[in-house]
This record gives structure tokens, sequence and C-alpha cells, in this order.
């Protein structure tokens, strides 16, 4: 079973359900979003939603030794009145460790600032499955402004935006068809908390898990 984070301002941070499928799919359409990569297909974006509320029953929390098939879950990110933002895909291989496998946001609510937001909301998962080490990737060389903020402000909270080359996934090409660089990413739970806590709209609250 998956637990549910919600926050004292009334956000939700959840499991997705088959009730999600539209906004879900539309977060999708257009990934991955940077310059000259080729978006996925409808085909896809349904094949990726159907597999997420099926990893998502599969499995339990938190894992006390490693997995190299991994354990996944799939989670939403709701305002308070229910509306779907986007989602972020988690995937659980070692103890005390989670990988950030994706982020993605629905065309409605982009260039927001929800991306502190679920990282707000995902500090109350950190916190019930024990995790020390949040582990993502980033583009070695930002593509947009977008993630050039966001790389800046992980960097200037200590976190390790260069924690060695990362194989990017045959979708993330360039215009030229090339594969865009990335690296890993490796933060610390302290470090992710420090972050929420520079926020002036997401530091003061507080989550509840059931």
């Amino acid at each position: 079973m998956s637990v549910t984070v919600t926050a004292s301002n009334g956000w939700v941070h959840k499991p997705i359900t088959e009730a999600d499928a539209a906004a879900f799919m539309m977060s999708f359409r257009d990934y991955p979003i940077s310059p000259g990569e080729t978006p996925i297909s409808y085909e896809e974006r349904l094949t990726r939603f159907s597999e997420s509320l099926m990893v998502n029953d599969v499995g339990t929390l938190p894992i006390t030794s490693d997995k190299i098939d991994g354990i996944f879950r799939v989670y939403g990110m709701y305002k308070p009145d229910g509306t779907f933002v986007g989602q972020r895909t988690y995937g659980f291989f070692t103890a005390g460790e989670v990988n950030i496998l994706n982020l993605t946001v629905h065309p409605d609510h982009r260039q927001q600032g929800y991306s502190m937001g679920i990282s707000a909301l995902a500090m109350g998962l950190w916190e019930h499955y024990n995790i020390t080490t949040i582990k993502s990737r980033l583009e070695a060389t930002p593509s947009h402004a977008g993630m050039a903020a966001l790389k800046a402000t992980y960097a200037s909270h200590s976190i390790n935006v260069d924690a060695g080359d990362h194989p990017s996934k045959p979708t993330s090409l360039d215009a030229s068809g090339n594969t865009i660089d990335c690296k890993d990413l490796i933060a610390t739970y302290a470090q992710a908390e420090a972050l929420v806590a520079s926020s002036a709209t997401w530091k003061d609250i507080t989550c509840i898990i059931s």
C-alpha cells in the first residue's frame, strides 16, 4: 500500500488514480519539454499512464535491502480543491534512498513555482520512509531558463548537481538527434529540508501521513 501526504495548506501528494487520466496525459503531452527533443506519442503516454497505475500496487515500502528491479511509485500533486497539478515518479532501489525519475507539470500550471511545492510535499514521504538520500538527474547544460534557474537554486543549497555522468534515455535527443548529456544530482535529507525552508510559500507547512 502507498501513503498519502496531506499538507497543512490543503495540498495533497498521493498515488495517481484512473480519475487522473486526462490531466496526467496532458502533463506528458510535450514531455520532454527541452527544445529540440521529440515529445512522446499518444500511445506512449497511454502506456505510461497504464504502467503508472500498475506499479503503484506492486511492492511494499520502505525497502530494507537493495532491490535490483526496484519499487516504483507515481505520485500526483493536487491543489486543495483536488485539481491535478503534476506528477513525480519515484524509484526505490537501495534502502534509505529514493530516485526522482521524472517530473511533469500540467501546461495550465507551469512557471508558477510548483516544483518547490512538490519538493515540500515529498518531505513527508522521505520522513515516513526513512529516506536520507535523494537522487535525480539534470541536464548538464540547461536548455531553457527554467532548468537553469532550478539548477542554480539547488547548487545554492550545496546540493551536488554534478555528481557524475548520467546515462540519458534514448528519447532525450536534441534537434540533430544527439543524446542530451545529463548529470546525476544527489541531495541529503537535510539539504532537501533546507531547500524547502528557503521558500516563503512552503517553509511553514506541516504534513500528515495517512
